[in-house]
């Protein structure tokens, strides 16, 4: 899967999905929650664990998920490239705070999350 977004005002932004094998492409609008503003300075890559029906959901045992060729740009003058190894890997806390999801950098542009455990 390939995602871009982009965007276009402090209130809404585009996003695109590819799927890389097939090439079928989609794209739709996003707006930001009344009161706040999209501002750009920020950009994160996650494995979410929701909340469905006021419980933590158990999630798919993955094994391991890839984020590879991230990268965020900063607009401005000069317009500026982040790549994902700059950031600040999070790891996913459980009860009792087990680690869930463990995030790696295998390369400035390349995170392994791998899947501890079912919780």
């Amino acid at each position: 899967m390939y995602c871009l977004i982009c965007v276009n005002s402090t209130t809404t932004a585009t996003v695109y999905l590819t799927n890389q094998s097939s090439g079928v492409t989609t794209s739709f609008s996003i707006s930001a929650p009344r009161g706040t503003a999209l501002v750009g300075n920020s950009a994160e890559w996650i494995v979410e664990r929701p909340t469905v029906g006021g419980s933590v959901a158990n999630l798919t045992d993955t094994k391991a998920v890839y984020f590879d060729e991230s990268i965020a740009g900063l607009s401005g003058t000069p317009f500026t490239i982040i790549n994902l190894g700059s950031g600040m890997p999070v790891t996913m806390t459980g009860n009792g705070n087990a680690s869930l999801s463990v995030p790696t950098f295998e390369t400035s542009q390349l995170m392994k999350v791998n899947w501890l455990k079912a919780n």
